[in-house]
């Protein structure tokens, strides 16, 4: 359904939250300065990954939706600590991002099993809790429309009018972004960098989206 029409998502009945660019399993060996375990204020990847993992398991049950942009492992080539990240609890509806290292090798080893060629395509791909819903997602949660992606947008369903937009792939290096940010419209970055400066987390609630927007201002950039 996810290429037909947006999804629906009441509040009331689901808690959500975001998170995006965990990087889980990062240990970079070529340029990253700081190590982005190191920038985020951890000793090691270790326990970068420890925390994240403890941090799920307190803040998401059963009947929660996690919306994940993207870039969920890295340095993953057998895709096994993507498929403990796909066991974690919670419902969650992913986006491929540009490292995609374990769920692409997941993705071809159900691809391959359901007998389809390279240039085909395999939608939804579901393993355990986790969902692959392509590059994108659009959803109206309860009566505002969220446009998700792994790459920020300059323009997105609804912008003139108040629609939200949430990306990743920045780690909070692209200001206008940012929470604090109030002059480029209702656009945040959601990644666990952002997340773990505005409340200690990897994730933004609905509650903290809708916090965040309401200081952000409506821009028009085109003629919609």
């Amino acid at each position: 359904t996810f290429m037909n029409k947006p999804l629906k998502f009441s509040s009331a009945k689901t808690k959500l939250l975001w998170v995006t660019d965990p990087h889980l399993q990062h240990r970079p060996d070529w340029g990253d300065t700081p190590p982005l375990w190191k920038s985020r204020g951890f000793k090691s990847g270790d326990e970068h990954d420890a925390w994240f993992d403890a941090e799920w398991v307190k803040h998401v049950d059963v009947d929660t939706t996690i919306f994940s942009l993207g870039d969920h492992t890295f340095s993953d080539p057998k895709g096994e600590r993507f498929r403990r990240f796909s066991n974690l609890p919670g419902r969650i509806l992913g986006l491929t991002g540009n490292h995609f290292s374990g769920l692409k090798t997941l993705y071809r080893e159900a691809m391959k099993t359901r007998g389809l060629g390279d240039h085909e395509m395999l939608y939804p791909f579901t393993l355990g809790n986790f969902t692959l819903m392509g590059e994108s997602i659009h959803a109206y949660i309860d009566s505002t429309s969220v446009f998700m992606s792994h790459y920020p947008h300059r323009v997105w369903p609804e912008i003139g009018v108040g629609g939200f937009h949430c990306h990743g792939h920045c780690h909070r290096k692209l200001i206008e972004s940012n929470p604090e940010t109030t002059t480029a419209g209702k656009v945040l970055d959601c990644s666990v960098d952002n997340a773990i400066v505005y409340n200690g987390t990897p994730f933004f609630s609905w509650d903290d989206i809708k916090h965040i927007m309401s200081k952000k201002p409506v821009v028009k950039r085109d003629h919609h």
